[in-house]
């Protein structure tokens, strides 16, 4: 019972934070990179194989107690990540799921990147899509040997952008058109900040960036107070954990 408290709150009882994620994906020659840095509140973080029988495994990376994943790489080699989208009165605070619940749907269900537009149809459909929280989108970074996808949703939408080659950034506002007019408010300086530093640091690491530059990138404060690296004495939320994921192409 405890457990499912914590995933799905009644009305009201969620906790208020600043979710402050930031991701890069690159489709390349050789390799598809995709690269998260979480941020969320100060919980102890867990890294697992979940291998069910004649089910589809997965890597996943999520604090403790959460059903959902926040990092995640299937055996078919789609990676995943989600991060907190727009301001948006268009996501209630109804028990649904989360951005983490959904990224886990995909890990669980998805063999490739073109299989997740029709699987989120699925889930619309039903009338269980939530955001990040009460107020707020989602979206959602994917790549697979052959293309990448930026997915951006809110409670009875979502839309789409393929990514066939070169370099994507997200932080924590829509960038697709559609999804855009879903907003309630414009993207803060906080948001906008973050996404221009992980571009070009993206840009500087190159197609495959190494142990090393991601080490480096996803400890980087150099735009304070707007940093891709949080430490606990900025804001509400601070880094818990980062994660690369290459996907060779052939």
């Amino acid at each position: 019972d405890d457990i499912l408290i914590l995933n799905c709150p009644p009305p009201g009882a969620h906790i208020s934070t600043l979710h402050s994620c930031t991701s890069f994906l690159r489709i390349g020659r050789r390799e598809n990179v995709l690269l998260k840095i979480r941020d969320e509140r100060h919980n102890v973080q867990s890294f697992a194989i979940v291998a069910p029988r004649r089910r589809t495994r997965f890597h996943a990376a999520r604090d403790i107690g959460n059903l959902g994943v926040a990092h995640a790489f299937n055996q078919w080699g789609v990676a995943a990540a989600c991060d907190t989208g727009s301001a948006t009165d268009r996501v209630s605070d109804e028990p649904r799921f989360n951005d983490c619940h959904l990224l886990r749907m995909v890990a669980e269900k998805a063999r490739s990147v073109d299989e997740i537009p029709a699987l989120f149809k699925l889930l619309i459909d039903a009338d269980v899509v939530g955001g990040a929280g009460p107020g707020r989108g989602a979206i959602f970074l994917f790549v697979d040997p052959s293309r990448g996808m930026l997915l951006e949703c809110e409670s009875r939408d979502f839309a789409t952008k393929f990514v066939d080659r070169g370099p994507l950034s997200v932080a924590n506002h829509f960038v697709i058109p559609e999804a855009t007019k879903w907003a309630s408010s414009p993207p803060g300086a906080n948001t906008l900040v973050r996404r221009a530093q992980m571009a070009e640091r993206g840009k500087r690491a190159g197609s495959s960036p190494d142990p090393l530059e991601v080490f480096d990138i996803s400890r980087d404060r150099k735009t304070r107070p707007n940093t891709l690296c949080n430490v606990a004495w900025q804001r509400d939320s601070l880094t818990v954990s980062a994660q690369v994921q290459v996907v060779d192409r052939s």
